[in-house]
């Protein structure tokens, strides 16, 4: 998801980072689905990061699709992050061509907000796989940095990915990583998403520094093509027990869930169209164990 705007509440932007391939040659096929849920099983067992998990798969496959977004945050005046601030980074964007190519390189740059000096505190990652059988999986995982996180007491945080359902299949039900489940407040599977909850305090506490967790769902597209079809994927952080008071849907199939009060959570989301996506084949793992 290569050029989809990120928005921390009400402010959008630009952010990506991607990978040039070092490997040498690769099987030219798909992972089976049963080499997919054993490399979930063991990710979720072993405590693998996305980078190890994808590196795995990308042994096996050439088949899938990956995208990363950081999302920087500045802290309020009693320590709070503030849910209005965030950096526009410069990223590089495939334009496909007047004969539908999409190899052509064009840089977008975004705009640097001032006042802003803290690294970055989220990480919304996308990975797209497609087994020679079965369904499509699309995995979102949500990392977080520990220093800010490992204070927050009670709340639960929330991801949520939907999609154009003219677009789109579901078929089962979601698959969460660890401190991940179906939430109790908002319904876990709906038409056109699909929600989890993190339990991010309890999260923190058993872990060092940067800290992830994932909410999964088989997916098939049913119409449109790759320069048409489009993922949402929001993530919310609460500090306080702010009640949630509904969900929205717009009619492309965008989902949100909102609360009583904005002044104690942020939100970060993102969206883009398949060809926005890295392919499988430039994936190569910058920390290989």
């Amino acid at each position: 998801m290569k050029s989809a705007g990120i928005a921390l509440t009400t402010v959008s932007g630009l952010g990506a980072s991607g990978l040039v391939s070092g490997r040498g040659p690769r099987r030219a096929n798909q992972i089976t689905e049963s080499e997919y849920h054993d490399l979930l099983e063991q990710r979720k067992e072993k405590n693998w990061g996305t980078n190890r998990w994808r590196s795995e798969i990308a042994k096996r496959s050439t088949d899938f699709k990956y995208k990363d977004y950081g999302v920087r945050l500045s802290k309020g005046p009693e320590g709070n992050l503030s849910p209005t601030v965030m950096e526009l980074k410069p990223v590089n964007k495939r334009q496909p061509d007047i004969d539908g190519n999409n190899d052509k390189p064009q840089q977008k740059t975004g705009l640097k907000p001032q006042s802003i000096n803290e690294d970055e505190h989220c990480k919304l990652k996308l990975t797209y796989t497609r087994p020679s059988s079965g369904s499509h999986k699309l995995n979102f995982t949500y990392s977080l940095d520990d220093p800010w996180h490992k204070n927050v007491q009670g709340p639960r945080d929330y991801a949520t990915m939907s999609i154009d359902t003219d677009d789109y299949d579901w078929e089962g039900d979601p698959r969460y990583g660890s401190w991940s489940g179906a939430p109790d407040a908002v319904g876990a599977t709906g038409f056109s998403y699909r929600n989890a909850y993190h339990r991010v305090a309890k999260h923190a506490n058993r872990s060092i520094g940067w800290f992830e967790s994932y909410v999964e769902n088989d997916i098939n597209p049913i119409s449109g093509s790759q320069y048409t079809r489009k993922i949402y994927v929001d993530y919310i952080h609460r500090w306080d027990n702010t009640e949630i008071s509904g969900m929205s849907v717009s009619s492309n199939g965008k989902v949100s869930i909102t609360f009583k009060s904005y002044t104690d959570l942020w939100r970060a989301e993102t969206n883009a169209e398949e060809w926005q996506m890295d392919d499988g084949d430039t994936y190569i793992d910058d920390k290989p164990t």
